[in-house]
């Protein structure tokens, strides 16, 4: 859905909570931007949490249904403008801690049938004032933020030079980057560590020699020592595509946000591009405030 959203211009984009059908569409739309910069709205039902809770049958805390529950959620919040079928929804979403935009509007989906067009026909006049009032609203200013990039490297040698390589070639100038060699044994990777050094040196990046502390620890030292107050964390045997900061970085800037799943990294045996078939992707959070670990 939100690929297709993304190649179609529209004014309008409409969604009901149920299933979170609306998710990952807001989420590119306030992050990326959508063509036409529409208004979305969503439609609250109190979604598969209130279905649940009237048919007396709950689950077993599985996975599946705390991301359903989160998306529909999410959807709500972040919708530009929220619809409530009747104010009694919005009182058990209320009890229940869901959040709302500030814009939302009851209209009824339920009674006689002129009450809900009479209703519905008048807001849907009003829409064009909220467009209006959503396209010229001021956007984020100054420059999208700086960025570290931080990454724990432990006899990756083999990998290393073609993960830097990867930041080198990126498409976005505002950014630096530290790695911490996580007490290496292997003396090729130890070579590759040092040669690498020489090489990026008249860049300001960082080569850090630390004991072994485990990857997480290693990640933590190259936090500490950022000066920018956004991180990337990015694994030494990854290859990032030319755009992955830039498009991080105007994300959290259009956004506002702190913080950013983002897929932008492959295993060296998938290299893009292309990716070929059946390879595997690998999911890194990036960027994230400093020091939030």
């Amino acid at each position: 859905m939100a690929d297709f959203l993304s190649t179609r211009e529209f004014h309008f984009i409409h969604f009901q909570d149920w299933k979170g059908n609306g998710f990952v569409a807001l989420q590119r739309c306030r992050t990326l931007g959508l063509p036409g910069n529409p208004v979305v709205t969503t439609t609250v039902h109190g979604g598969t949490e209130r279905e649940m809770e009237c048919r007396g049958s709950f689950p077993a805390g599985t996975l599946d249904h705390l991301i359903t529950c989160h998306a529909e959620r999410w959807s709500v919040q972040h919708a530009h403008l929220a619809i409530l079928p009747a104010s009694d929804v919005k009182a058990w979403d209320q009890e229940q801690g869901w959040e709302f935009p500030d814009t939302r509007v009851t209209l009824p989906l339920f009674g006689s049938e002129n009450e809900a067009n009479t209703a519905w026909a008048r807001w849907l006049q009003e829409l064009q004032d909220l467009r209006s009032m959503h396209v010229t609203r001021p956007t984020s200013k100054g420059a999208p933020p700086a960025v570290t990039v931080c990454m724990a490297h432990h006899n990756h040698g083999a990998y290393l030079a073609e993960a830097l390589a990867s930041l080198a070639a990126q498409t976005f100038a505002d950014f630096t980057v530290i790695i911490v060699d996580d007490g290496s044994t292997d003396a090729d990777s130890l070579a590759t560590f040092h040669t690498l050094e020489s090489q990026y040196r008249h860049r300001g990046w960082q080569f850090i020699r630390s004991t072994n502390r485990g990857a997480s620890g290693a990640r933590n030292h190259a936090a500490g020592l950022a000066e920018t107050t956004h991180l990337v964390f990015m694994d030494s045997d990854n290859v990032a595509r030319p755009e992955m900061l830039e498009v991080l970085s105007n994300a959290i800037h259009r956004a506002g946000a702190t913080r950013f799943p983002a897929t932008f990294c492959y295993s060296k045996e998938t290299l893009f591009p292309p990716i070929p078939p059946g390879s595997r992707s690998i999911t890194r959070w990036a960027p994230v405030s400093k020091r939030v670990f």
